[in-house]
């Protein structure tokens, strides 16, 4: 029987058992006793945050380990592996995942300065601070960051946290290998004082939720991280409360054009009125951004920027005549998304044109003659293609399927006929992949026609369709290696999957639970005598035991990797 280490007293069944990360202790504490609440522990124990928690008695053994050598007794066990060149161990441990990595910094000093000063394998963990740490004074903090040299993700929280700037500076200055970083909850910093370092390897920056405590009083935080941030090549800022925000935000981008290449703006409200300042700054070479803007704004941004390979557009399009000058403006554009087209004149004819483009994705279409012209895009280059809130007429099916793309998504489309859908699929010879979500039919649920042959798809993700559709899908696509499915599945359904299904490798249920209306846990007892190839079974629930999920699978095959999460 296992003991708390501080109320001496056992462990119920409910407790959560608090462990000791240091090297040779192996105390247990209550979660009561340590004054964790949930959220501290989960915060603490996901898998690549690589932090980790001590006992009182472990914080002084840390403190010894920092400020000075070891004794020579504890220096004589430090390195219980054989010889092997640094390359090789990282090799080895490359093939580790960040929680068992962080077991390995553990051991002992040498093999701790490996994994810290290797950028590969540091680049597996995450460093958070926010509410959810324990750390209750500057000296302490200095400790935690003693092991954590060579980070190079961090996330910060101040919201709440509010420990104030001398605490943010050592947070930084601490961590000269940073590559990303992420501050959440900033608010304003009061007078700028002189810094004495640099992140200068730090490329990316994400910011969000700058407030101001004192009503638009106080510094700008913007000032001390284009001090300390010069190279910043990926930038994604949201959500500020403040006077000058975005006045900020222009100063800012200004400060790092050189360098910039990736510009995210498209959350933070009112996006629109750092366009001046973008559209006339000398510069700036962007190759990808995320903004919310007019259309206007957004030409005449991108007149400025012509080696823009991925547009991200969260504004409305109303005129053809913006899509044809984006595809003459930009003729090295690889990703396009257009979050709202709604066009009132239609001229397909040369509509999305973009000769390599890689990625297309178009939501809240309302011309049926835009989906039309996206049968126009020449590009021997495209992988992917989805379409949202559309309504997808036969003949515009009929013109997507010479497209020649290997991934097709429609969300929340409607067609005419089901039979639309399946001629679709089954004339798109190079499709591999498709993503079929919430597909209304407008008049009729007919079936495939058998002249087309069966499809080549591999890869289907199905969620919240119907019976009808299913069905039909697991008819004509017999060569499914990977399937997704959300749908309230009976018996039957997964009998004929199994039947038909012979080469299907990778099964995904999703919504397990005993409920009505939702996918019944008896209909898993038809998988042990079906799917003769299958590799991987994922189950998502919630609700049902995991005990009850194994006992509806017994008889199957024991080479199959089961996993069972829950939502």
């Amino acid at each position: 029987m296992e003991f708390c280490s501080i109320c001496t007293t056992s462990f119920d069944a409910g407790d959560r058992r608090i462990r000791c990360s240091g090297q040779s202790c192996s105390l247990l504490f209550h979660q009561r006793c340590v004054h964790l609440s949930e959220d501290h522990v989960r915060s603490w124990l996901e898998g690549d945050v690589g932090w980790f928690w001590f006992c009182p008695t472990c914080r002084v053994d840390l403190k010894e380990n920092v400020e000075g050598e070891p004794p020579a007794a504890k220096r004589s066990r430090m390195d219980p592996s054989p010889r092997l060149p640094p390359e090789v161990w990282t090799m080895i441990f490359g093939h580790l995942k960040s929680r068992w990595l962080a077991r390995v910094r553990l051991v002992c000093r040498d093999w701790n300065e490996l994994v810290t000063t290797r950028s590969e394998l540091m680049d597996r963990f995450l460093l958070k601070l926010g509410k959810y740490q324990v750390v209750d004074n500057l000296a302490e903090l200095r400790y935690f960051l003693a092991l954590g040299r060579g980070f190079t993700r961090a996330e910060f929280n101040f919201y709440e946290l509010r420990k104030g700037q001398a605490q943010d500076r050592l947070l930084l200055r601490v961590m000269p290998n940073l590559k990303r970083l992420t501050l959440d909850g900033c608010f304003e910093y009061g007078k700028l004082a002189k810094l004495n370092y640099q992140l200068t390897k730090l490329e990316e920056l994400f910011i969000f939720s700058f407030f101001n405590k004192k009503h638009g009083h106080g510094g700008s935080i913007f000032p001390t991280l284009q001090h300390i941030c010069p190279r910043i090549k990926v930038l994604n800022i949201s959500l500020g409360e403040y006077d000058n925000f975005y006045q900020d935000i222009g100063r800012f981008v200004f400060a790092v054009r050189n360098t910039l290449q990736d510009l995210d703006t498209a959350h933070a409200f009112k996006a629109g009125k750092v366009m001046d300042a973008l559209v006339t700054m000398d510069g700036l070479r962007l190759k990808r951004i995320n903004i919310d803007c007019s259309e206007r704004d957004l030409v005449r941004l991108l007149r400025r920027q012509p080696a823009l390979e991925s547009l991200w557009f969260h504004g409305v399009v109303t005129d053809a005549s913006t899509l044809d000058e984006i595809a003459s403006i930009l003729p090295n554009l690889k990703q396009i998304i257009l979050e709202r087209i709604t066009l009132e004149q239609a001229t397909p004819s040369k509509r999305l044109n973009f000769p390599r483009a890689e990625d297309i994705k178009v939501c809240y279409v309302g011309s049926s003659d835009c989906v039309s012209g996206l049968a126009y895009c020449q590009s021997s280059y495209l992988q992917r293609l989805e379409i949202s809130v559309a309504y997808l007429p036969s003949d515009a099916l009929a013109d997507l399927s010479q497209i020649a793309t290997q991934s097709v998504s429609f969300v929340d489309c409607t067609v005419e006929r089901s039979s639309d859908i399946y001629s679709f699929i089954q004339q798109s010879k190079s499709l591999c992949t498709f993503v079929i979500k919430r597909i209304g039919v407008k008049t009729v649920y007919d079936m495939p026609n058998a002249a087309f042959g069966p499809s080549c798809i591999r890869y289907l993700t199905f969620f919240e369709n119907s019976r009808e559709l299913l069905h039909a899908f697991v008819e004509i696509c017999p060569g499914l290696e990977t399937v997704d499915v959300e749908h309230d599945l009976v018996e039957d359904d997964l009998h004929k999957m199994g039947q038909r299904l012979q080469r299907l490798k990778s099964l995904t249920l999703n919504g397990c639970n005993g409920y009505v209306k939702a996918m019944s846990v008896e209909c898993l007892r038809q998988i042990p005598s079906g799917f003769n190839e299958l590799k991987k079974l994922q189950i998502n629930t919630w609700g049902v035991p995991k005990e009850t999920i194994l006992e509806a699978l017994q008889g199957l095959r024991k080479d199959v990797e089961v996993s069972i999460s829950y939502w």
